[in-house]
């Protein structure tokens, strides 16, 4: 896949899927990456990455929850891309502190289901509608949702609940947007081997292992792996599929196979 002259922005881009989306643009020749996180030495490393293979590379630091962080990285986008972008990955994203605490529909904090959907779902409603009307005919707006949103998992209510909803706005943002020429989808993926998923572990020598071990029991006898997701992200921007509007591409070996939705 070839993205010459293209201008991307990737949100979530310090580690993990961002990290390995962003370096896996410029490689294919992206014209201009712009990145944000919350890490500013991690973001920037992540940059000096992608400026090896000749992208033009701007990064930002913000914090998803701030409404006025998310306007100013926006406008901080329109000004990078002259007002001309192309591609937007909304990769950003937080368990919230009932999966870390153990805490489920019984003990929960409202006011921390309202931050992890804020996080997860409003901050890019806001990108959406602030990046919109700058972007490209042809242009691909992806977001990263969940293997399966519909299934439920004990904890998950704020995190669930905040991909479901983002996987029911690519759907009607793709609808609004497809007369601008401007797609939009999203990428569900299984269990990466990411800090995103350190809090269900000791360590990550037993992530790692774990996981491992779960791959060995899915369909297709290993675990999602963090560049496959990025191929999928780097695919459903591309013109390879051009057709391609309102869906939710799941990367994740065939486990959501094996279970149950609600």
């Amino acid at each position: 896949m070839d993205f010459s002259g293209k201008s991307i922005f990737i949100t979530g881009a310090s580690n993990g899927l961002g990290r390995t989306v962003a370096i896996s643009f410029a490689k294919s020749k992206a014209n201009t990456i712009i990145l944000t996180g919350r890490n500013e030495k991690r973001l920037l490393a992540v940059a000096d990455e992608c400026k090896k293979f000749g992208s033009n590379v701007f990064t930002i630091t913000g914090e998803m929850e701030n409404k006025d962080d998310v306007e100013r990285i926006a406008a901080f986008v329109e000004e990078k891309t002259n007002s001309k972008l192309d591609i937007f990955v909304g990769n950003h994203g937080s368990l919230g502190k009932s999966f870390q605490n153990g805490r489920n529909n019984n003990k929960f904090d409202i006011n921390e289901f309202n931050k992890v959907m804020t996080i997860n779902f409003e901050s890019n409603v806001r990108f959406t509608n602030l990046l919109g009307r700058i972007m490209n005919k042809g242009g691909s707006i992806i977001f990263v949702t969940k293997m399966n949103s519909g299934v439920v998992s004990s904890y998950g209510a704020a995190f669930n609940s905040s991909k479901a909803a983002l996987s029911m706005f690519m759907k009607c943002a793709a609808l609004d947007l497809a007369e601008r020429g401007v797609r939009v989808n999203s990428t569900g993926p299984g269990m990466m081997d990411t800090s995103f998923n350190n809090l269900f572990y000791d360590n990550q020598l037993i992530q790692k292992e774990e996981l491992e071990k779960q791959g060995k029991r899915l369909p297709c006898r290993h675990k999602t792996s963090i560049q496959g997701v990025a191929n999928s992200i780097l695919f459903l921007a591309s013109d390879l599929a051009v057709d391609i509007n309102g869906t939710e591409q799941v990367v994740d070996c065939g486990h959501s196979l094996m279970l149950v939705e609600s």
